[in-house]
């Protein structure tokens, strides 16, 4: 049995390099052969006709390659559930329905640990809250409890002011980015 290669050099040799014409009527054949469709006419019929049959085969040959995938695929996954979560860890535990009460001690802990920024919307600075943690420790731990307690959180405190960040100090916010924002 001769090799790949030695098969290929005497296909080289022995025929010249065909046309693109003949390599779209090989190409036909081909197809007209992996799909047993291809028939060299015994009757005077058209060449419309013809291409008309032949690209209705051929429709119909994708349509059920089409259909017994997707039987296949309806097959493999007969009796089972979709569960988009089913990779997830589930949780090793006890339930998480009731909240510890929180410490003061834990209150300065948080406070005391707070990056030193501040937003607009802050009532009191942070630089402030920093400074007298020990004067709204008491609030604060109390505050924290009841939201716990009662599972509620105000609607004063789930606002936010999102400004944008340019990545360069060049670039500028289009007008239309402004006035849609100034809109909200």
């Amino acid at each position: 049995m001769p090799t790949y290669q030695q098969a290929n050099q005497r296909i080289k040799k022995s025929s010249p390099m065909p046309t693109h014409h003949q390599r779209r009527e090989q190409l036909l054949v081909k197809c007209g052969r992996m799909l047993r469709t291809y028939s060299t006419p015994t009757t005077t019929t058209t060449s419309t006709d013809n291409n008309t049959m032949f690209c209705s085969k051929l429709a119909m040959f994708f349509t059920n390659r089409v259909n017994s995938i997707k039987v296949t695929t309806a097959w493999a996954l007969a009796g089972r559930v979709y569960d988009p979560l089913a990779s997830d860890l589930h949780h090793q535990g006890p339930q998480l329905c009731a909240f510890a009460s929180v410490t003061e001690d834990e209150v300065t802990k948080l406070i005391g640990s707070m990056p030193a920024k501040s937003s607009p919307l802050d009532f009191v600075p942070t630089s402030l809250l920093k400074a007298c943690r020990y004067m709204f420790v008491h609030v604060i731990t109390r505050l924290a409890n009841l939201s716990f307690e009662h599972a509620t959180f105000p609607a004063k405190f789930k606002t936010a002011s999102v400004t944008p960040l340019l990545k360069d100090h060049r670039q500028r916010i289009p007008r239309f980015v402004i006035r849609r924002y100034l809109e909200k």
